[in-house]
């Protein structure tokens, strides 16, 4: 739901097993090729955050996005994640890209105080979906224009 509530199901009871209230604006939730138990997030104003269903406490998340440092006029960059894949053979990299152009690589194994390991800006553009490749050090996107 946009309002970032998510709801593990049980079929079998017909009730709900577990809510995880991820933040407002949820645009896009994947899941890892690799691992079924581990997924993420993010949104308009909602970074990206990588969540384990099978952690100590599932309704909260192992990685939390920072966003990268302010511009060179000292303004926050706005974030708007439209959407984000699992790098294949992984469930730790995540490549993300945004309504603001920017298309970032996250690795929740790194030591880069959780900020992006790449983060690529094109100008006045909008990055719509993004997807991984056979090779897992690619990310081909689509890129729309504002008309």
């Amino acid at each position: 739901m946009e309002s970032g509530k998510i709801s593990l199901y049980s079929f079998l009871e017909g009730n709900s097993l577990l809510d995880i209230q991820t933040g407002l604006h949820l645009s896009k939730i994947a899941s890892s090729g690799v691992d079924k138990n581990i997924f993420a997030t993010g949104g308009k104003e909602n970074d990206l955050k990588i969540w384990n269903l099978e952690s100590e406490k599932p309704s909260v998340p192992v990685f939390i996005a920072k966003n990268i440092r302010h511009d060179f006029l000292e303004l926050r960059v706005p974030v708007w994640i439209q959407d984000l894949v699992f790098m294949p053979q992984t469930s730790d990299i995540v490549a993300t890209c945004s309504r603001y152009g920017h298309v970032r690589l996250y690795d929740a194994k790194a030591n880069r105080k959780n900020r992006p390991v790449v983060d690529i800006k094109f100008m006045d553009e909008s990055c719509m979906s993004i997807s991984a490749t056979k090779n897992d050090k690619c990310v081909p996107n689509d890129v729309t224009y504002d008309v």
